[in-house]
């Protein structure tokens, strides 16, 4: 299943502007594609929570709230 629309929409709410919330998503999906193997392993319902997970560190990451990767 594709939470792509799920995760924007909720995003958005987030933050206010749907274009950050695309891109957000969009490093996601990138970011899951890193971590396919670990995916393949997790329930459909695991997955998705991944991903907001995923999507919220980012947005925080974007506010300033949690460090930027290395």
């Amino acid at each position: 299943r594709n939470y792509r629309d799920e995760l924007i929409r909720w995003c958005s709410t987030m933050t206010q502007d749907r274009s950050t919330a695309e891109d957000l998503v969009q490093e996601a999906f990138l970011e899951s594609y890193e971590h396919e193997a670990m995916l393949q392993t997790m329930t459909v319902s695991q997955c998705r929570a991944w991903l907001y997970q995923v999507v919220k560190n980012s947005l925080l990451t974007v506010h300033g709230m949690l460090p930027m990767k290395q």
